[in-house]
């Protein structure tokens, strides 16, 4: 009966070690998977700043041209208005 109780807790101890490799595996391929989705998340954020400053950069470039348009067209009307 002795050598049944034995096998069974050294069954016993086996399944924990395995358990707790496994776990352990686990954690790790869990940490490394949040790193690279992290590495991820903050490559996408760069390139959307990055491309929000761009955009940023063109509007106020087209709203300083149409500006200048319109200053040069009410230029333009006041020198006819002048002249007539």
């Amino acid at each position: 009966m002795k050598s049944l109780s034995e096998e069974f807790h050294i069954d016993v101890k086996t399944l924990e070690h395995e358990f707790i490799r496994e776990k352990n595996e686990i954690t790790e391929n869990h940490s490394i998977q949040k790193l690279e989705w992290n590495n991820f998340i903050a490559t996408i954020l760069e390139e959307w700043k990055v491309d929000k400053n761009h955009d940023e950069q063109k509007h106020k470039a087209l709203k300083e041209a149409i500006k200048n348009k319109d200053f040069e067209a009410m230029a333009h009307m006041k020198i006819k208005l002048e002249g007539t």
